[in-house]
């Protein structure tokens, strides 16, 4: 996608689900020479190209008026429809908003692309509810191919297997999860979340 808008030039508007995949997507997009703007540094104006969380993407009114003009970005596709359905305290007054917002900039822009590792059922019946035309590609590569994983689709086995570990390192994609986790394994690791205020040696 980087190398796509780098070449073509074209105005787009990119939606991510988390303030950290914004700012590291705006450092790489600009040290490739791509000109946007980050949504928590300022407002978009007209013809801007902006990088903007789904959260914010009431925003970007001014750029309403030519978005048939715009390519649409959405980088963990199944992430950020899934945080529309179930942020609470984030979304609680403006969810309808945004979701008319996602909807019409999606039926009214020059073209979108959506990835995602995990592209769900969700995502695919969306686009065909809004009736879009669109292709869709599996990319087959596996970064991780031939390295040995077990795959827990339930969550108390997940929970027991930790327990099992002296050392482990559990990645989660929101604070809440992190927190239930930590709670559930007995407190015994050390919890890092946005509520850290610092990391040291006595942290880690």
């Amino acid at each position: 996608m980087k190398k796509e808008l780098f070449k073509s030039g074209q105005k787009f508007i990119s939606i991510v689900s988390r303030v950290s995949l914004g700012k590291e997507q705006y450092k790489n997009f600009n040290e490739f020479g791509i000109n946007c703007k980050f949504y928590a540094n300022c407002w978009p104006e007209k013809d801007d190209s902006i990088i903007t969380t789904i959260d914010s993407l009431l925003g970007c009114g001014k750029l309403m008026e030519n978005i048939d003009e715009y390519t649409i970005f959405i980088d963990e596709f199944n992430s950020v429809l899934e945080y529309i359905f179930q942020a609470d305290t984030c979304l609680n007054k403006v969810r309808a908003k945004i979701w008319k917002y996602l909807i019409y900039i999606l039926l009214n822009c020059k073209n979108f692309v959506c990835v995602d590792a995990d592209i769900s059922d969700m995502c695919l019946n969306f686009l065909n509810e809004l009736k879009l035309n669109y292709k869709y590609i599996n990319n087959e590569y596996k970064h991780n191919k031939d390295v040995e994983a077990v795959e827990y689709f339930d969550l108390e086995l997940f929970i027991n297997e930790i327990k099992k570990h002296k050392k482990f390192i559990v990645c989660c994609d929101s604070k809440k999860s992190a927190e239930f986790i930590f709670l559930e394994t007995g407190k015994t690791a050390k919890l890092l979340t946005s509520s850290t205020d610092k990391l040291n040696e006595e942290t880690l």
